[in-house]
């Protein structure tokens, strides 16, 4: 598995993934590709000195956002990797143990192509468990229970959303709209896979984050780079 995290001004909470991931267990070999965006502060500094350490950091020719620097990271799997499953996770999320080997039972429970993990909010309530419509969550919010069901859902959100090979060689990379607006290339993506193509999409409930949404939020959307959409569409 190769994991693919976009970046953009965010070194505070890189360096926190990145030691969860390489601190909880696991249960599986995997790599990570750090796409980093141009960053104004001192963020792309610090990931100069990461690809001495076993992490691989590229960068776009060109300011990218967020779904684009997503299928930078992708194209670059394809293109330099063997790996079975391409993982996009956003940078202001924590690992806990299992977090791998939990993404790729529940492909193979379901033979699910995409597969979302599970996002709780920073006091354990459920923040994604799957996602229908236009944007409802299910149980969001609520307590956060261990013996909750993996489950196939309509999409899942691509701030943690795990995409197998096939898929991406069959339906492509993720959809950009022009507008800098929220675009929901997720849903769109997740939903492209299931109408067209016949591809499952499921949600692991071993495979959890939390997800440290509202500092991110405020850092990222203060500068005027980055709107909701980008960064969580």
């Amino acid at each position: 598995m190769i994991v693919i995290i976009p970046s953009y001004n965010d070194r505070k909470f890189l360096e926190r993934l990145l030691e969860s991931l390489f601190t909880e267990p696991a249960g599986i070999d995997f790599k990570v590709l750090i796409v980093s965006d141009f960053s104004t502060d001192d963020t792309e500094q610090w990931l100069a000195g990461l690809n001495n350490k076993g992490i691989t950091v590229i960068k776009p020719k060109e300011k990218s956002y967020f779904t684009r620097t997503c299928n930078a990271g992708l194209q670059w799997a394809m293109m330099h990797t063997k790996d079975e499953f391409m993982f996009l996770l956003n940078s202001d999320t924590i690992a806990t143990d299992g977090w791998g080997s939990s993404l790729i039972a529940t492909s193979k429970k379901f033979d699910a192509g995409i597969i979302g993990a599970t996002l709780l909010n920073m006091d354990g309530t459920i923040q994604h468990l799957g996602a229908y419509g236009e944007g409802y969550h299910f149980n969001i919010n609520k307590p956060w229970l261990r013996y909750h069901n993996d489950r196939l859902v309509p999409w899942v959100t691509g701030a943690a959303m795990c995409v197998r090979r096939d898929v991406v060689q069959k339906v492509g990379f993720l959809p950009v709209k022009e507008k800098k607006q929220y675009d929901a290339s997720d849903r769109d993506y997740c939903t492209i896979a299931r109408m067209s193509y016949g591809i499952e999409v499921a949600v692991s409930t071993g495979s959890v984050f939390y997800h440290d949404t509202h500092k991110a939020r405020n850092i990222r959307l203060n500068r005027g780079d980055y709107t909701v959409g980008e960064l969580y569409g």
